[in-house]
């Protein structure tokens, strides 16, 4: 339960901050990018004990790091200027919309096996 309330205001927040962006003048890209090194030191400084050099023996995952990169840093910056010009309410809504109907093309698209589960999983979170 604990998760789910993290969850719920962490998603919140980021809209907020987005919002508090326009009003102070910061700018968004720099704002994900500083986001993105402080996020490598926190990964560094808490689980650092965990760094595994063998991942690097096989880079065959390389490009799809630079992918995902790029689309997170594009997605964080449609949201920041999405929420500015819409509003955190409209913006909130789309993207949980996109998130949503984007698992249930994954479901089809990889022939997962379809459950009542699933189902409710999708119509909760287009309610939500």
């Amino acid at each position: 339960m604990i998760s789910l309330v993290l969850s719920i205001l962490t998603s919140v927040c980021i809209f907020l901050l987005f919002k508090l962006f326009g009003k102070y003048r910061v700018d968004t890209f720099q704002a994900i990018v500083f986001n993105y090194f402080t996020a490598l030191i926190c990964g560094l400084v808490f689980f650092g004990h965990e760094w595994d050099n063998t991942a690097f023996s096989n880079t065959s995952w390389v490009p799809s790091v630079f992918i995902c990169a790029v689309l997170f840093i594009s997605i964080f910056a449609l949201m920041g200027i999405s929420s500015l010009k819409n509003g955190i309410g409209d913006t909130s809504i789309a993207a949980k919309m996109s998130m949503a109907l984007s698992m249930a093309l994954m479901i089809v698209l990889y022939n997962e096996p379809f459950s009542t589960v699933k189902l409710i999983g999708i119509i909760l979170a287009l309610i939500g």
